[in-house]
């Protein structure tokens, strides 16, 4: 484990800043995938929307990932709540939705593209049914992460993360297709 990391859960802002140093660029890969897949409808940059995943982790006295793969965890989900709060705003003006993409082999933009703020309410009411299928989700579609990422993020075999993912995209599908 890096030491930075027991640090930084001891509360050590030195420890934080150097987490967020060394992993800048991968913080950055992770917004820019997300945003490629947003099209042109999300207002954020990747640097505006990678300023707000480390302002949020840094802002918070009571996060504190114990490694690499729980820090992208958190910045994935960091980053879901802050697209869902900008496709929240964008729907109350009138304006076009945020699609993203339930797609089985990866997660893009597609003809098949579901609005965002549908895929948020049914992971809501996933996270009930299948907490683990909720995070499974969460971590694949917002964070971009593959299923050996998911995986090593959740502590899961790599053969669960693939059967999470195939239960709760067809379940997700059946509720935001019939507007469960």
């Amino acid at each position: 484990m890096d030491r930075d990391f027991a640090l930084w859960r001891d509360g050590s802002e030195k420890a934080r800043e150097r987490i967020v140093s060394k992993y800048y660029n991968e913080l950055k890969v992770l917004a820019r995938h997300q945003l490629r897949r947003q099209k042109r409808t999300a207002s954020l940059d990747t640097t505006d929307l990678q300023h707000v995943m480390i302002s949020k982790i840094l802002g918070s006295g009571t996060i504190a990932p114990k490694n690499k793969n729980q820090l992208l965890g958190l910045a994935a989900i960091v980053m879901r709540r802050a697209l869902v709060d900008m496709a929240r705003r964008k729907t109350s003006q009138k304006r076009a939705a945020i699609l993203v993409s339930l797609d089985e082999d990866k997660n893009s933009v597609s003809s098949n593209a579901q609005n965002l703020l549908e895929i948020h309410n049914a992971l809501i009411r996933l996270k009930v049914i299948s907490p683990q299928q909720h995070d499974v989700v969460e971590l694949k579609v917002f964070g971009g992460l593959s299923n050996r990422e998911v995986a090593n993020v959740l502590g899961m075999k790599l053969h669960k993360v693939k059967e999470s993912w195939a239960a709760a995209r067809n379940w997700m599908r059946v509720v935001i297709e019939n507007g469960l």
